[in-house]
């Protein structure tokens, strides 16, 4: 058990990378996909692949999206579906495609819910490519596909497992096996096309997101929730979309992720409390930034503490999850003394809940 920390020598030198805090809940998020059973055939020097398939929530149309993966372009002259002639448009790049791009075509026609269909892509040189797949059985919440140049989606569902309202704004965690998507060519091995979309009923906001451990079998993968979601209640307004060799630039501010983070990636600040963020200390010894890193210097006396002025009171019930990166070793006789506070009572007392590093700074432990 975790008692308040007081009467204790203060922290010698120590330099800290990072800080990061999220306040997290516990959610489960399932992940889907509305993919079906794909057959694909190549012939001559034309390829096409069925890259995806969105059905529309009443089952009204058909959107596949097809993928010129040959080296000369490509023109699509008609569709069939199960032997039939179908209404067909197209919703992005017309019928032409050229090498390596990809076009959206809409197939039309009243589609029953479980039954399997038999779509066939005809080019202008003759050439026919199938499609065989079923129609989903369950509703499916949106139909519209964000970009053309990403191949895969995988739909999210958040499922709110506590007793109350799941404020927006909370950091949740989706943890999946990326190196298989990598090893099979539908993810970059970096994670630049790895990313999250918001669709709100009337279209798509790209949010940010932190990946870890990406390409191995427990990536994590983590965003802010973007509306409340009731007790017991589920929001499945989120898809993960992936599978596009160009991506560059993924949007991954931090601060956009987590309640509250920090990377010292700034300029020197020989006084880190002259920022709003850092108001407050208590104790003596000065903090500081150097070469992107958070600095103390001269701590004497309990209790000696940096505040983190930007959280404000938190007067509610949460799970607050701490991650924490020491550069340097610590010295003097308070190699063990280091450690980080919560739920003070006071700022100028600094009494509350702490947990200590053992002396090789790698490893927490509780002060009991």
């Amino acid at each position: 058990m975790l008692k308040i920390f007081k009467n204790r020598k203060a922290l010698s030198p120590v330099v800290s990378a990072i800080i990061l805090i999220a306040v997290t809940v516990a959610v489960a998020i399932a992940v889907t996909t509305w993919m079906g059973s794909l057959s694909i055939s190549f012939m001559k020097t034309e390829e096409l692949n069925i890259a995806n398939q969105v059905w529309a929530s009443d089952l009204s149309y058909i959107n596949l999206t097809v993928r010129n993966s040959g080296t000369t372009p490509v023109t699509i002259s008609s569709v069939e579906v199960n032997k039939g002639a179908a209404d067909v448009t197209f919703e992005s790049e017309g019928a032409t495609i050229k090498s390596g791009e990809s076009a959206v075509i809409r197939v039309t026609q009243s589609f029953s819910s479980g039954k399997n269909y038999e779509f066939w892509i005809t080019t202008a040189t003759g050439n026919k490519f199938p499609c065989l797949t079923s129609a989903p059985t369950t509703s499916i919440s949106h139909i519209a596909w964000w970009q053309s140049s990403y191949d895969h989606r995988k739909h999210i569902t958040i499922t709110n497992s506590l007793g109350s309202t799941l404020s927006a704004g909370y950091s949740v965690c989706l943890t999946m096996d990326t190196s298989t998507l990598v090893s099979s060519d539908k993810m970059l091995s970096n994670g630049d096309d790895l990313r999250i979309v918001y669709w709100d009923g009337d279209s798509f906001t790209e949010l940010d997101r932190d990946i870890i451990n990406m390409n191995t079998a427990s990536t994590q993968i983590w965003f802010k929730t973007q509306v409340d979601i009731s007790a017991g209640g589920t929001d499945d307004s989120y898809d993960m979309y992936y599978g596009n060799a160009a991506a560059v630039n993924p949007p991954e501010n931090k601060s956009n992720v987590y309640l509250w983070y920090d990377d010292f990636d700034r300029t020197d600040n020989p006084d880190i409390t002259t920022e709003a963020d850092y108001s407050v200390k208590t104790g003596a010894g000065t903090w500081s930034i150097e070469s992107n890193t958070l600095k103390n210097v001269g701590a004497y006396d309990d209790p000696n503490k940096l505040i983190i002025t930007a959280l404000g009171d938190v007067n509610a019930d949460v799970d607050m999850l701490v991650k924490i990166k020491v550069e340097s070793p610590l010295i003097g006789g308070d190699v063990s003394r280091m450690g980080l506070s919560c739920c003070m009572d006071a700022p100028s007392s600094g009494s509350g809940y702490c947990t200590l590093f053992h002396n090789d700074v790698k490893q927490p432990r509780p002060f009991e």
